[in-house]
C-alpha cells in the first residue's frame, strides 16, 4: 500500500523539472505577444482570478526590519471560487519597470517573462509593469470587497483566456519547480 501511495503522490503533484522549466521559459519567450491580447475588453462580472487592481497598500520588508508601506496595483492570484469564500485572498504586487534598478537586458528579460518569479504585461497598457509572486501578500477579503465597493481601490483589468494559461503556466514554474536534485535527494522518504 505504501508503495501505491508514493506512486499516487509521484504522479499527483506537478513538480516541475529544471529542464522542463528552462523549455518552458524558452517557449514562453518565443510567444509574440503583439499577437495576443492580456486583457478583456470589458472587466469579468466577479472579481476573478487575474484582476488588476488598483490602489492596494503592501508591505514591503525592508533589510533593515522596517516595513514600508507601497500602494501600487496588484494581481489577484487566489483561484476565482476562493475569492467568494475564503478569508484571506493573495495579491502579487505590481512594479514599475521604470523605478527599478534593472539594467537594460533586466529589463528585456523581465519584459520577455524569462525570470520565473515575474509576469509581465507586454505590449499592453500595463506594458512597463510586472508582477512579483516572491512578494506576494494575502489581504482579508471583505476589506478588499468593501474598497472595491466604496472606490477606494479599483478593478482596472481581466485576463483574457491566453493570459490566464500564461499566468498558470508561470505559477506553476515558479512554485512547483522540484528542488536541486541533490537537494531533493537528501530529504527523508518520509514513507
Amino acid at each position: 500500500m505504501i508503495r501505491y501511495f508514493n506512486d499516487y503522490c509521484n504522479q499527483l503533484f506537478p513538480s516541475i523539472d529544471t529542464e522542463i522549466k528552462n523549455a518552458v521559459r524558452d517557449a514562453v519567450m518565443q510567444i509574440d505577444m503583439s499577437q495576443h491580447s492580456w486583457f478583456t475588453s470589458s472587466l469579468l462580472d466577479e472579481l476573478s482570478q487575474g484582476d488588476i487592481l488598483d490602489k492596494i497598500p503592501f508591505s514591503i520588508n525592508n533589510d533593515d526590519g522596517t516595513t514600508t508601506t507601497y500602494i501600487t496595483k496588484g494581481l489577484v492570484l487566489s483561484n476565482t471560487c476562493d475569492l467568494q469564500r475564503d478569508e484571506h485572498i493573495i495579491i502579487a504586487p505590481l512594479f514599475n519597470i521604470e523605478l527599478g534598478t534593472f539594467n537594460k537586458d533586466q529589463i528585456r528579460d523581465i519584459k520577455d517573462n524569462v525570470y520565473s518569479a515575474k509576469m509581465c504585461f507586454k505590449n499592453s497598457s500595463l506594458d512597463n509593469y510586472f508582477a512579483d509572486f516572491s512578494q506576494s501578500t494575502s489581504f482579508n477579503r471583505n476589506v478588499i470587497m468593501k474598497c472595491i465597493s466604496l472606490n477606494k481601490i479599483t478593478r482596472e483589468a481581466s485576463l483574457t483566456q491566453f493570459a490566464c494559461y500564461m499566468l498558470y503556466t508561470k505559477l506553476t514554474v515558479y512554485y512547483m519547480r522540484i528542488e536541486n536534485h541533490e537537494w531533493f535527494e537528501n530529504r527523508e522518504d518520509g514513507i
